[in-house]
């Protein structure tokens, strides 16, 4: 996937996918 190899090669965008992924998880746990 390209987009995947985009997220892993962007530092920046993996962190802020990972806090919203905390926030969504924190949001519904």
């Amino acid at each position: 996937m390209l987009v995947l190899q985009q997220l892993l090669l962007s530092p920046t965008v993996t962190v802020e996918f990972f806090i919203i992924f905390i926030f969504i998880f924190g949001a519904e746990a």
